[in-house]
């Protein structure tokens, strides 16, 4: 297959896809908070967790509070978590901001946005990154290729091309306090970020961390690494995911194929088995076998998210474990198309689950995974043209064009048109499309590789 790639991401972003976290417990087995009703959920933020009803083409995106009452109508195409009292919201194409009673306090207008630290929260305006207050006023002029947020107080900014430029760190006033060297870099915690060192051969770049002067202090010897929380951060090894402590010591060995930060002490964690670990490296939610369709999610605020055959609830998690019978559902999931013979399959971007509401295809050897969920976790627009059968996808001055069962997609860049002929075709599938896996990680810039049993997508540019 013929490649030709563009410079996206360089914050830190790693994709994993998983074929269901299971939990084999029966629903009786768990302390539930609040029942498996939602057909998506992220976890509590600001005493308020994102919710979707409805399936990801059409579905909506509300808020719920700790007692599961629905307290921000679903409205939204896509959402971020709260923070500082306000959450990122997009509306059709763009991007704004509301508060915890769901008013719109910043109108959408941006290509994208994300949550508020320190007062400030970057967004992209046309092209560039700046950072704006709660007013949606600017606070520090876009300038940048790409930005962060801004944590103990400093953000990563790229400045420069995304084939040439370079990620350093800013303050609050928009200063360079650390100068553009990395090719990419994520949030500081707990005195370090995670930072990629440049190299012209992609094999040879690694990760290590840096300290708020910008000094190396974890040599970079990690395909991939997380910010740190609770004294440890998730790193990829040659052996999988692990955790380090702040002096770059493997504690939890590196053996999953899947990690999250970790969050008030517990990460969500996955291989063969799947559930919660406490600083320890001890489970204390999983460590289960398929069995009653149950994955485990996310963590935060005491309440693990917890999903049974596609339906998404919270479960209490460390003060009361004593086993609960579900509360009644308010709200029942949307009945898919096909049965669902597995559980719910996802793509984790540094531990942030992305679902996927069909299962993947494989077709001779190629995943085909639906468009429209890969699409919406790299932020990109799509749209689709139902007389030629064709989706197009958009996505920092890309387009692609896939139309089912053609085996050429038509890529234009900067005007110029490339052919790429596919080892499999789209295909329609429960009401999907359903693209090759590789190929479009690819396009977008990302490297892909399957490690049995998860296909792992990496950001390499």
């Amino acid at each position: 297959m013929k490649k030709v790639l563009q410079k996206v991401f360089g914050l830190g972003l790693a994709f994993v896809l998983t074929f269901g976290l299971v939990l084999p417990v029966a629903a009786t087995d768990l302390n539930w908070a609040i029942a498996p009703q939602w057909d998506e959920a992220h976890a509590f933020s600001d005493g308020l967790a994102a919710v979707r009803v409805g399936n990801s083409d059409t579905g909506l995106w509300g808020f719920i509070n700790t007692s599961g009452a629905m307290v921000i109508e679903p409205q939204f195409n896509q959402v971020g978590r709260f923070s500082e009292g306000f959450a990122a919201v997009r509306m059709n194409h763009y991007w704004g901001f509301i508060n915890t009673s769901g008013d719109m306090v910043v109108e959408p207008q941006f290509r994208q946005a994300r949550h508020f630290s320190y007062g400030l929260a970057p967004v992209q305006a046309g092209n560039d990154w700046g950072f704006i207050n709660a007013s949606g006023q600017f606070v520090i002029e876009p300038q940048f290729t790409e930005a962060g947020n801004f944590a103990q107080g400093l953000a990563a900014v790229r400045v420069g091309g995304w084939d040439t430029g370079l990620l350093g760190f800013i303050n609050t006033s928009g200063v360079m306090v650390i100068e553009p060297q990395f090719d990419r870099a994520g949030d500081f915690a707990e005195g370090l970020a995670p930072v990629r060192t440049f190299s012209e051969y992609w094999s040879a770049n690694r990760w290590g961390y840096i300290n708020a002067t910008g000094n190396l202090v974890i040599a970079p010897d990690f395909h991939d690494a997380g910010s740190f929380s609770s004294g440890l951060a998730r790193v990829f090894a040659d052996s999988g995911l692990g955790y380090i402590d702040t002096v770059g010591n493997m504690v939890i060995p590196a053996q999953f194929g899947m990690a999250s930060a970790f969050n008030d002490g517990f990460a969500v964690v996955g291989k063969d088995t799947s559930g919660l670990i406490d600083t320890t490296g001890r489970f204390v939610l999983g460590e289960f076998l398929f069995d009653d369709g149950m994955a485990v999610h996310g963590f935060a605020d005491g309440l693990a998210v917890v999903s049974r055959w596609g339906a998404y609830g919270f479960v209490t998690v460390g003060a009361s474990t004593a086993p609960t019978a579900p509360p009644a559902a308010i709200h029942t999931p949307a009945t898919p198309t096909t049965p669902i013979h597995t559980p719910a399959q996802a793509i984790y971007i540094n531990g942030h689950r992305f679902a996927l509401d069909v299962p993947p295809k494989n077709v001779d050897g190629h995943l085909l995974v639906p468009l429209r969920a890969i699409g919406e976790a790299f932020g990109a627009d799509l749209t689709w043209v139902p007389d030629s059968q064709t989706a197009n996808v958009h996505f920092w001055g890309t387009t692609v064009a896939l139309q089912i069962n053609n085996p050429a997609a038509l890529v234009i860049t900067a005007g110029v048109e490339t052919i790429h002929y596919l080892d499999v075709v789209p295909v329609i599938e429960w009401g999907r499309t359903m693209v090759p896996l590789r190929f479009i990680g690819e396009i977008f810039g990302a490297e892909v590789r399957w490690e049995a049993p998860y296909a792992v997508i990496n950001q390499v540019r």
